[in-house]
């Protein structure tokens, strides 16, 4: 057939693009359509989180993004702003964040930026920029055919294929049908890949709805009373909005909550009553949306597949939402390299919606969080205040503490981008561990199978990563006769599965051996670790090489793990600290003690 390829990728925003990236940098013919004439002209996210920029490093993707003209100056703070009107002011707390300088440069960071726990930091570079920075990259590939313009009508499973049948936009009498091994729908919250293969959503449907405006102005910057930030969080006595700057010079989206939508006031309007003066402006785009938190049922219905915004929506409060989609892209391409050069397991692509629908509960939990702080402060009577804070400017240190306790939740999520932790899938095996607890803000690195793979600097300065293959990687720190054995029973495996394509890296290296622990780790494609221990484990009935064997068989989906390791090195529970307990009573003290300090600095 002229028009077959291998995969089909419905969609072309960021995760349609990036999974064509990842496909073509593996060989794979994949073809995407994208009912759209061109990549978006909406501002929607802004954030590329630090654990997806290590993901796009494999692809070349992180120095494009990191180095782009319209993505947040290098030298420019990550301050959040809570107050009034910012022609006007009062100011009522600020969350002071450096700028990305300042964290490689002097070190600065705390619990938002980490350059110890990664070798990446995030990007603030706006959708309607990163879109054809991704399209761009994805065309450069001779196995890649993106066809913008062309909307998917159908979908047919047939027993070994799919078929797609697509029509073009700009002439309705043309259409074409592919057809390929797998199809992957990446084509939005409307998703019609979902709708085709008959997968619903469950969740929460419009937690919050918000107006939303696009515009250009280059005076905002100088009548803003305070000072850079790329996020203000403007009160009014009605409503709540945030005013984010998109690439810190003249580009802005306000985004304002509203309860009763039907009765919204206009775009110009609401620029002068959040902004609290006439400013010259141009609006570029205005429009209605609401926050969900819905998860589809199904990821995958025969060979058809659903990732990103198809799969799963959150409200953007905490940026969770792309990101999440890049993961699904990571994950479920190197399980369809898999299947397609015939080293993967029968079991291997079921393990996709097992793993990727953990994430999303994970991360809708958070952003759950998220939402019901926020809708806390709505209801504080902050503009009430507004004198006061005029009068005691000294104030916006309490309120900054107050709102630091409220919302660092929603701005300090490292700990959730680095120590996810797949708990569920059954081609990780366990190693009779205790897991730390995945916390939001705090990561503890760890090397627990089923735990992304942490970062280390080697002795001779290079990064941990850079060393990893393509495909699987066998990490060994130590120098034992029998742990090189055992290297090569693993790489004796692999070429008996089928040809896994396995890398050996043997680095004897202090910290790395700390922070590992054990003699041989097992790491995915995708950076996660799927088994560790000193010694391939004894499995009854089976010599040593063929125990090897059972390893890398379940990693790659053709067996399930054995009951006797399941029992054996079943995973243990971690106590639970009273780690927030403790926190939270310091802060309230902090508080108690500022209060007391400015009320005697004003009597004295």
């Amino acid at each position: 057939m002229e028009n077959e390829v291998d995969v089909i990728i419905i969609g072309g925003g960021p995760v349609g693009l990036v999974l064509a990236s990842i496909l073509g940098s593996r060989g794979i013919h994949c073809a995407v359509f994208d009912q759209r004439e061109t990549t978006t002209t909406q501002p929607k996210c802004m954030v590329t989180n630090t654990r997806s920029m290590e993901l796009l490093r494999t692809i070349g993707l992180a120095d494009k993004l990191r180095t782009h003209k319209d993505g947040t100056p290098p030298d420019f703070p990550f301050n959040i702003c809570w107050g009034m009107e910012p022609a006007k002011g009062p100011l009522f707390a600020r969350m002071s964040y450096p700028s990305l300088r300042d964290v490689t440069e002097r070190g600065l960071g705390g619990t938002k930026f980490s350059t110890k726990d990664s070798a990446e930091l995030p990007v603030r570079l706006c959708q309607i920029f990163l879109e054809p920075l991704f399209r761009e990259h994805a065309e450069t590939y001779p196995t890649t055919n993106v066809m913008f313009g062309w909307r998917v009508e159908d979908i047919q499973q047939k027993e070994d294929h799919v078929e797609v049948t697509a029509v073009d936009i700009n002439d309705e009498s043309n259409t074409v049908t592919y057809r390929a091994k797998y199809a992957v729908g990446c084509d939005g919250a409307t998703s019609k890949t979902r709708k085709l293969i008959g997968v619903k959503t469950q969740g929460q449907y419009k937690v919050d709805s918000y107006i939303g405006v696009f515009f250009e102005s280059e005076e905002l910057s100088k009548i803003n009373k305070y000072g850079k930030a790329i996020i203000n969080f403007i009160f009014t006595e009605k409503y709540i909005a945030g005013l984010v700057s998109l690439d810190c010079r003249k580009l802005y989206t306000l985004h304002m909550g509203i309860d009763d939508t039907s009765n919204a006031p206009g775009p110009d309007k609401i620029l002068r009553m959040m902004i609290g003066a006439d400013f010259d402006y141009r609006i570029l785009d205005y429009n209605v949306w609401s926050g969900h938190l819905l998860i589809a049922e199904k990821y995958k219905v025969n060979n058809v597949f659903l990732a990103g915004d198809s799969a799963h929506l959150v409200n953007p409060l905490g940026g969770f939402g792309m990101n999440t989609g890049l993961g699904d892209a990571f994950d479920l391409a190197w399980k369809l390299d898999a299947l397609l050069s015939g080293w993967g397991g029968k079991l291997l692509l079921d393990t996709y919606e097992v793993e990727r629908h953990e994430a999303a509960e994970v991360v809708q939990a958070a952003v759950r969080t998220n939402v019901k702080n926020m809708k806390q402060l709505r209801r504080l009577p902050l503009y009430r205040l507004r004198t006061l804070f005029h009068v005691f400017p000294w104030l916006s240190s309490i309120g900054s503490t107050l709102i630091h306790m409220k919302k660092k939740h929603q701005f300090e999520s490292q700990g959730l981008q680095l120590g996810f932790r797949y708990t569920k899938s059954p081609i990780i095996i366990p190693d009779g561990s205790t897991p730390p607890q995945v916390r939001v803000m705090r990561y503890t690195p760890n090397a627990c199978p089923g735990s992304r793979a942490p970062h280390c600097i080697l002795k001779d300065g290079s990064q941990l990563y850079r060393h990893f293959g393509n495909g699987f990687t066998v990490l060994n720190t130590s120098d034992d006769v029998q742990v090189q054995k055992d290297c090569e029973l693993l790489v004796n495996a692999a070429k008996a599965v089928g040809n896994v394509p396995i890398k050996v890296f043997h680095v004897t290296d202090p910290t790395m051996r700390k922070l590992y622990e054990k003699n041989l780790t097992l790491i995915r494609p995708d950076q996660f670790i799927c088994w560790r221990g000193d010694v391939i484990p004894e499995l009854t009935g089976h010599s040593e090489a063929e125990a090897a064997e059972v390893i890398v068989r379940v990693v790659t989906g053709h067996r399930a793990c054995p009951e006797e390791w399941k029992t054996k090195y079943a995973f243990k529970e971690e106590r639970k600290s009273n780690t927030r307990r403790y926190l939270r009573v310091a802060l309230l003290i902090h508080v108690v003690v500022v209060i007391v300090a400015g009320v005697l600095y004003y009597f004295k």
